[in-house]
C-alpha cells in the first residue's frame, strides 16, 4: 500500500473534484464545486459579505472574489451596497442561483449515494471521524 499520505489525499481530492464537475456539467449546471459552496451558504443566509463567505469556507478573499465575479457573470449572485455602510458590499443569491442550488443538490445527493453504496456504514463513520480529526490537526 502506498504510504505517501499527502499524495493520496491530493489525488483523491482531484478525482472527486473532477467527477463532481463532470456530473454538474452533465446535469446542465453552470456552477463549479467551489462556487456551489458559496451558493449554499447564501441560500441558507443571504446577503453575506465577501469576508463572511471567506471565513465560512476557510479560503482566502481573492479566491472568493474570483468566484463571486464568475457567479455574478453567470447571473447566480448580485452585489448589493449596504445602505447603512456604503463601504460594505453584500452578496445576494438570485432566483437563478436558487434554482441552480436545487438542481445541484440532486446531483450531490446522487454522488453521496454512490459513495454510500461503496462503503459500509461503519467505514463511512470512521472515515468522517478521521477527516474531522485531520482537519483539526491542521487547524491547530
Amino acid at each position: 500500500m502506498d504510504n505517501r499520505l499527502f499524495f493520496l489525499i491530493t489525488r483523491t481530492e482531484n478525482a472527486v473534484s473532477i467527477y463532481v464537475k463532470q456530473q454538474l456539467i452533465k446535469a446542465g449546471l453552470k456552477v463549479t464545486p467551489g462556487q456551489l459552496g458559496i451558493l449554499f451558504l447564501l441560500k441558507n443566509r443571504n446577503m453575506q459579505t465577501m469576508g463572511e463567505l471567506s471565513m465560512e469556507l476557510e479560503t482566502d478573499n481573492s479566491a472568493i472574489t474570483r468566484s463571486i465575479d464568475r457567479l455574478e457573470k453567470s447571473g447566480l449572485v448580485i452585489r448589493k451596497m449596504n445602505i447603512t455602510d456604503r463601504r460594505e458590499i453584500n452578496i445576494a443569491i438570485t432566483d437563478a442561483g436558487l434554482n441552480e442550488t436545487e438542481d445541484a443538490k440532486r446531483v450531490i445527493a446522487e454522488i453521496n449515494k454512490k459513495i454510500e453504496h461503496e462503503f459500509s456504514f461503519e467505514e463511512l463513520n470512521t472515515f468522517k471521524k478521521n477527516l474531522l480529526r485531520m482537519t483539526k490537526l491542521f487547524r491547530e
